[in-house]
C-alpha cells in the first residue's frame, strides 16, 4: 500500500468504521504515532472535511440587550422561530447542556435542584472526559415526584455516571410537616454532609418555579401569605417578588430541607434553564434580584421578559 492509499485507508477506518487509532495500527502494521500523523494529514490535505452543524441560531442582539438591562454574566438565547422541527424545550436544553459541559472541571461542585428543564439539560450532556474529582449534589430534599427522573436523586446520579465523579444525595423530603420534623431529619450525618457540600457549590443549575405547582408544597395560610407579599416565583426553595426580593416566610422555611439563602451571593455560576414562556414573569424577578446570573432560554421567553420589564419598571 503506497502513501496515498495509506491516507485514504486510515481515514476510512477511523472516520467511517469508528475504529480506534490502536486498532488501525494493529491492522495496518503502522505505529500508533504514525496513525495519528496520517489522520492529521488527511484533514490537512482535504481528504477528510469536518463540518459542525449547529442545531440552533443564537439571538446575539437580544443577548446584548439582556447584558445591558440585567447586567447578567452569561446569556444564551436560541432563535426558536428558525427551528421548524425541534420544540423550544429540545433546543433550549441542548444549548444549556453545551454551556454546562464547557464550564465543568475537576474543581467543580455542581448543585442541582429539580424539574423538567434541568432533567432535559442533564440528559443532553455529552462529556468528552471524566472528572473524577468533581462533586455533584442535591441542593434541596426530594420533591417525591410521580416522575422520579425530574427529581434530585436521579439527576445527581446521572451526572455522576456521565463524569465518573462524586455524588451526594439528600435522601429526605424537601418539605415536611413542621420544624420539629425538619430539625430531626437535619441532624442525620448524611444530611449534614450533603448540605455542607451544597453550601460550597460553585455551579448551580436550576429551573425557576412559577405559581403552577405551589400548592404541592404550601399550606393554605402560606399560599395566602405569598399572594399578599406579591410572590411571583421560587428558586431552590425560596420565593421572591417581581424585584427579586426573597419573601420572608418563616413558617414555610422552617419546615423545608435545602441550602441556605447565602448560595445566591456565593455561587459563581447560577444558571437557570428556561423553555416555558409561562415562567417569563418569574425569570424577570430572578434576574432583577441577581438570584441567577446566567440564563439559557428561547427567543420566545426572552421577548416576553423584555416586554414585561418595559411594563413593570
Amino acid at each position: 500500500m503506497n502513501a496515498d492509499q495509506n491516507v485514504y485507508e486510515v481515514a476510512r477506518l477511523y472516520y467511517e468504521q469508528n475504529m480506534t487509532q490502536e486498532e488501525i495500527a494493529k491492522r495496518l502494521f503502522i505505529s500508533r504515532s504514525g496513525i495519528s500523523r496520517i489522520i492529521k494529514q488527511a484533514r490537512d490535505e482535504g481528504v477528510v472535511e469536518i463540518t459542525v452543524h449547529s442545531p440552533y441560531d443564537r439571538m446575539r442582539t437580544m443577548e446584548y440587550e439582556f447584558f445591558k438591562r440585567f447586567h447578567i454574566d452569561e446569556i444564551r438565547i436560541v432563535d426558536t422561530d428558525k427551528q421548524p422541527n425541534p420544540s423550544d424545550f429540545d433546543t433550549v436544553v441542548k444549548l444549556a447542556a453545551t454551556y454546562i459541559n464547557s464550564i465543568l472541571n475537576d474543581n467543580s461542585v455542581l448543585g442541582l435542584t429539580w424539574g423538567k428543564s434541568i432533567m432535559g439539560a442533564i440528559w443532553e450532556l455529552r462529556p468528552t472526559r471524566y472528572l473524577p474529582k468533581m462533586h455533584v449534589t442535591q441542593m434541596t430534599g426530594s420533591i417525591e415526584s410521580n416522575n422520579p427522573i425530574i427529581d434530585g436523586p436521579d439527576l445527581v446520579r446521572h451526572v455522576a455516571e456521565l463524569y465518573g465523579c462524586n455524588y451526594h444525595y439528600l435522601m429526605v423530603p424537601f418539605s415536611v410537616e413542621n420544624r420539629v420534623v425538619r430539625d430531626s431529619l437535619a441532624k442525620r450525618p448524611s444530611v449534614i454532609e450533603t448540605l455542607s457540600i451544597a453550601e460550597n457549590a460553585n455551579v448551580l443549575v436550576t429551573g425557576i418555579g412559577s405559581k403552577t405547582h405551589w400548592g404541592n408544597y404550601m399550606k393554605e395560610k402560606e399560599l395566602k401569605a405569598l399572594e399578599d407579599a406579591g410572590a411571583i416565583g421560587y428558586v431552590a426553595g425560596y420565593y421572591f417578588d417581581i424585584h427579586g426580593n426573597i419573601i420572608d416566610l418563616p413558617d414555610f422555611y422552617d419546615r423545608i430541607i435545602c441550602v441556605s439563602q447565602n448560595v445566591f451571593s456565593k455561587i459563581e455560576f447560577r444558571i437557570a434553564v428556561i423553555a416555558d414562556v409561562v415562567k417569563a414573569t418569574a425569570v424577570l424577578g430572578a434576574l432583577r434580584g441577581r438570584l441567577i446570573n446566567s440564563l439559557i432560554t428561547s427567543s420566545n421567553v426572552a421577548s416576553q421578559i423584555i416586554e414585561l420589564d418595559d411594563k413593570n419598571k
